[in-house]
Order: structure tokens, then sequence, then C-alpha cells
């Protein structure tokens, strides 16, 4: 969660909080939802149409969060 107020940053609400809108290609590689429903689709496109276009972008930003996390998850040097 992010946190907009001064309590809620001294409760530590906004730690480890990424802002997307702050990342060049507004991608983070941190989950949003609950840990249980980490992983689920709820959209499946088809291979038809735009549905096409869809799924080619679904899985770059899945690959390039990915990539995010796998990179945070490093230690550091």
């Amino acid at each position: 969660r992010n946190a907009p107020t001064t309590l809620m940053k001294q409760l530590d609400y906004g730690k480890n909080y990424e802002y997307a809108h702050n990342e060049k290609d507004a991608v983070t590689g941190m989950d949003c939802l609950p840990s249980s429903l980490t992983g689920r689709e709820y959209y499946r496109p088809t291979t038809r149409g735009y549905e096409k276009d869809i799924s080619k972008r679904l899985s770059a930003w899945k690959d390039l969060k990915r990539q995010k996390r796998d990179r945070s998850e490093e230690p550091p040097e």
C-alpha cells in the first residue's frame, strides 16, 4: 500500500511500496493482489483479432514484471 498520510508513513504502510508512475515503463515488480490471489488469471484472450494483440501485451507485461522482481531479489553488490 502507499502511505498518503504522515501517520500511515509512521506505521510503515508505504514500506517497500513501488510507485509505477515513477518507473520509466510504468511497471513495477511488486504484486498488488493478496497472496491468496497471486498467479490467478482472470482473462485469457483468444488468438483471434485484437485479442491476439492483447495477449502479446499481457505477456510482455508479465515478463517485464518478472524481470523487475528478479532484479529486486538480487543481493546488493
